[in-house]
């Protein structure tokens, strides 16, 4: 691409090396089932806290945004 190889270093000469190992590859389906399990569990956390907050008159839109970000890691 040009003008981005040269800020960034990018081009046919630092290309990867053939038999290298890519960072995705060093974490298994383990690594990211319980990754997965963390953020539905913090999903739970918050929407239990949503509702805490509705019962005693506290809750504001502006608390679904840790659900949102929550559900925007998990995608």
């Amino acid at each position: 691409m040009g003008f981005f190889d040269k800020i960034f270093g990018g081009g046919q000469a630092q290309a990867a090396a053939p038999g290298t190992k890519l960072r995705a590859e060093f974490k298994d389906a383990s690594f990211f089932k319980m990754m997965i399990g963390n953020k539905r569990s913090m999903i739970k956390m918050y929407q239990e806290d949503n509702e805490m907050l509705k019962q005693e008159g506290k809750f504001t839109p502006v608390n679904n945004w840790m659900i949102a970000m929550e559900h925007l890691d998990l995608v």
